[in-house]
């Protein structure tokens, strides 16, 4: 999420002591749209 939006879905990775995210799918349009609409 970014700045409240979902935007994508993906994995928290941990390689030794660092982290990072592995973006697994990028939402669509229509889930975006969706996911505005819920924040009226």
């Amino acid at each position: 999420m970014v700045n409240g939006q979902l935007l994508a879905y993906g994995d928290v990775v941990v390689v030794g002591d660092n982290f990072g995210v592995r973006i697994t799918e990028i939402v669509g349009t229509k889930d975006l749209l969706d996911s505005l609409d819920t924040k009226k």
